[in-house]
């Protein structure tokens, strides 16, 4: 954070314009032949600033742990100290302690941890100015994001859900909207019906 004329001015996290990201889809043993495209990010923009916390909703098979990846990378290359608390190994991927994701240069991760608790571990041994989490779904993982979020820590975080008001409504995730703790979230709805899936976001304000 600087000062700037006598105001305080929050560093950029991170700016996201128009982000996809997309998978070929194959069919053949031999001599694959490309027969579609999964848009497995489609057009997701937003902007991060210290302090802010991001808040990825949507449904299972959506894109929210590969949107959550990517865009722990690019916080991590900014320079920021990113703390990843990555419980189910979907997000760093650790092989004998080594990443098998491209997590960026200034990431810390803690995994085979409950989430709850590699949030506090983080925040008490690692310094990290941003934190990382897939899935927020219990009383304990809402209570360290809201004592994260009162430390000054930038956080996203995935949650399921259909719709904001489904998930404003959820009495274990009602908390980070009521206290203000959720000030940004991206939504994301996939449409299976043709072979080129394709995931519609949208970005607000909460």
């Amino acid at each position: 954070m600087r000062a700037w004329r006598g105001c305080l001015v929050k560093a950029k996290i991170l700016e996201v314009v128009d982000l996809c990201k997309e998978y070929p889809v194959k069919r053949g043993a031999l001599l694959p032949k490309e027969i579609g495209m999964v848009h497995a990010v489609n057009h997701v923009s937003f902007t991060l600033y210290q302090g802010e916390t991001l808040g990825i909703i949507g449904e299972s098979g959506c894109g929210k742990t590969t949107l959550i990846r990517d865009v722990m990378r690019q916080v991590s290359n900014r320079g920021f100290k990113t703390g990843v608390a990555d419980d189910r190994g979907e997000l760093a991927a650790l092989y004998q302690g080594m990443p098998q994701n491209d997590i960026g240069a200034q990431t810390d991760v803690i995994d085979n941890a409950p989430k709850a608790e590699a949030i506090l571990m983080l925040l008490r041994t690692m310094s990290p100015k941003v934190i990382i989490s897939d899935e927020i779904a219990c009383e304990e993982d809402v209570a360290a994001i809201r004592l994260a979020h009162g430390t000054g820590v930038s956080i996203i975080a995935t949650t399921h859900g259909s719709n904001l008001d489904e998930v404003m409504r959820r009495p274990v995730l009602r908390p980070l909207f009521e206290d203000g703790v959720f000030q940004k979230a991206i939504f994301m709805r996939r449409d299976f019906s043709t072979m080129d899936s394709v995931t519609y976001t949208k970005s607000v304000e909460l």
